[in-house]
Order: C-alpha cells, then structure tokens, then sequence
C-alpha cells in the first residue's frame, strides 16, 4: 500500500482495506490524524527517518514505541490488532535474521 492509495487532490482518504502489515497500519493512522512523518516522529521521540522505515517495513518499532503510538494517538479499540500486526513482524524479523545467518554458514 503506497501514499498514492490515500491521496486524491489533496484530501486524504482512508483505504477501502484494512492494513495488513504493521508499516501500512501505522501509515494509515498518520495519515487518517493529518500528520506528517516529522509530526509522528517527534510524537515517538525518534527520527523522520526511521518512522519512513516503519511505515515501508524497514524496521519493526519496538514494543515501548508500539506502546508510544497506541497511547498518544488513542488507539486503544484498535490496539489488539496493532498487537498481532506486531507479533507477525517480529516474527517475519526473526525468520529473515536466521537464515541471513544460515546462509553465511
């Protein structure tokens, strides 16, 4: 899911599906709350950069930061699913990390 699927002349609109990464739920969310990527990445208390990396699942957020955008964005209805997006990342995360291992063996 690209920015291109949420803006349409200058008016953001949310995604005829739900997210099914933790980057694209995270991407929603600050664009549904008309935020900027600086926006959100002061909010976390980390750099515009990395908050790219979450949004394009670069980068899985730590639990602490996971905690952090629930929190100061309100999203406790929706925090269990937040939770299991999470949960499939970080084990996406460890299968990668373990046969980058593998195959330098």
């Amino acid at each position: 899911m690209k920015l291109g699927m949420y803006k349409r002349k200058n008016h953001f609109r949310m995604p005829s599906e739900p997210p099914e990464t933790l980057g694209e739920a995270m991407l929603h969310e600050r664009l549904r709350q008309r935020m900027t990527q600086a926006d959100m990445a002061e909010l976390l208390g980390t750099w515009q950069n990395r908050v790219s990396e979450y949004e394009n699942d670069k980068r899985t957020p730590s639990k602490r930061t996971l905690r952090k955008f629930i929190k100061e964005l309100s999203l406790w209805p929706w925090s269990g699913e937040l939770w299991q997006l999470y949960d499939k990342a970080y084990k996406k995360a460890e299968y990668n990390k373990k046969n980058k291992l593998d195959s330098l063996s």
